[in-house]
């Protein structure tokens, strides 16, 4: 194989912007493709007055769902709105009155290069400083404001609604007199509540028929899990294969680590779980052989952690050879055991192979869980990093002989 130093010393920093911005694009395109038909509107009523959201599924269709189940549950009624800046934004959806925190849902997945901007009228989601952690909380953007947006590579905040009637009412939240606790900064001294909230328009997406399969533990396929048209050969040995196609440079694929391995460490004998590298550009090949180099180095094993924070977190870009061996050297792997590894035989086949099996998996975006080469799943499909876990224990147990399939 070719060693990719020469091109990557070409590449300058926005270059490793844009680059990365494709590989996590590939996943925000990816989840357009379960999308929800008809408009959408959610009612509020609230302890200043009442407006209106209309919701664009066809662009967040992930979020939309997440935000209409809150809704239909009941969940954000009586809640506060906890968080006026005054020029910035309005938020709420998390508390009770006293600052009590709710018990949210699972996180979500980033909807946020969807071409939706943070103007003013537009409603987001609310999250942590991981791209995949926005769960019930949802603001109102008082203003256009930009530094929300996605950059480059780095996911910003997801828009997914805008407020069609009653943003005086908004404007008029926004006004309040703030002041700051211990824990929290900006609460409003005058408790502001959503006494309730409804969906108005779009009724059909309160039920829709994703959940009554899930509560009966069975999956669709072509609409939950894609069933490759060829099965591809496994490696495991009396045992089901289970495999996750990842790249460190994807920003969904780190957000997935932290549900990932606690469920693959409670995996059963008979299954066998394994990472294998994406690979559809240069940059991608060198993160394959930065992988391959980790499993073949037990002095280097904390790294597959610490080359991700690095790169998705830290933005530090890892263009080439040189540089990723500096990291290694930099964390107490020898140079010479790092320069003989990264270009050896071994990792040169296993990065190929891995090249390969992407083509037989037809992977489209990442992360993606592939079941005894039979069967891909992906956040999109699944609808959310623990959705995807439950879609893949499905198809362990249909492997097994446990369940029966449903096609659609």
């Amino acid at each position: 194989m070719q060693k990719n130093n020469t091109l990557a010393k070409l590449l300058s920093t926005s270059l490793w912007v844009i680059t990365l911005a494709i590989i996590t694009l590939s996943v925000s395109l990816l989840s357009s493709a379960q999308e929800i038909d008809g408009s959408v509107e959610v009612s509020f009523k609230t302890s200043k007055g009442d407006f209106v959201v209309e919701l664009y599924p066809e662009k967040a269709p992930i979020t939309v769902k997440n935000f209409v189940s809150y809704v239909a549950s009941g969940y954000y009624d009586n809640t506060l709105f906890h968080r006026v800046v005054d020029g910035f934004l309005v938020q709420g959806g998390g508390f009770n009155k006293g600052m009590v925190a709710k018990k949210p849902n699972e996180a979500i997945v980033n909807e946020s290069l969807n071409g939706l901007k943070n103007e003013r009228c537009m409603l987001g989601m609310a999250r942590k400083k991981l791209p995949d952690s926005a769960t019930s909380q949802f603001y109102v953007n008082l203003v256009d404001n930009q530094d929300l947006d996605p950059r480059g590579s780095q996911f910003g905040y997801t828009v997914f609604g805008k407020v069609i009637s009653g943003m005086d009412v908004i404007d008029q939240l926004s006004t309040v007199a703030t002041e700051d606790t211990l824990r929290f900064k900006n609460v409003p001294v005058e408790d502001m509540l959503v006494l309730f909230a409804a969906v108005t328009k779009g009724q059909s997406l309160v039920a829709t028929d994703v959940e009554p399969a899930q509560k009966v533990g069975n999956y669709i396929a072509g609409k939950h899990y894609i069933e490759l048209a060829e099965a591809v050969e496994t490696k495991a040995f009396n045992a089901i294969e289970v495999v996750e196609v990842f790249s460190y440079g994807c920003q969904h694929c780190y957000s997935f680590e932290k549900v990932l391995t606690p469920w693959a460490k409670n995996l059963q004998a008979d299954v066998q779980f394994s990472k294998s590298p994406a690979i559809w550009n240069g940059l991608m090949r060198l993160f394959a052989h930065t992988f391959y180099t980790i499993e073949k180095q037990p002095q280097a094993q904390d790294l597959h952690q610490k080359i991700f924070d690095q790169i998705v977190i830290d933005g530090r870009p890892l263009l080439s050879e040189l540089m990723i061996g500096k990291f290694f050297s930099e964390n107490g792997v020898n140079e010479q055991v790092f320069a003989e590894t990264f270009d050896s035989k071994a990792v040169i086949r296993q990065v190929a192979d891995a090249e390969m099996r992407v083509k037989q998996y037809q992977i489209e975006g990442i992360p993606a869980m592939i079941v005894n080469g039979k069967y891909r799943v992906s956040l999109a499909s699944a609808g959310g990093p623990a959705e995807m876990l439950k879609v893949v224990d499905y198809l362990i147990a249909k492997e097994k002989g446990g369940v029966l399939s449903l096609v659609d």
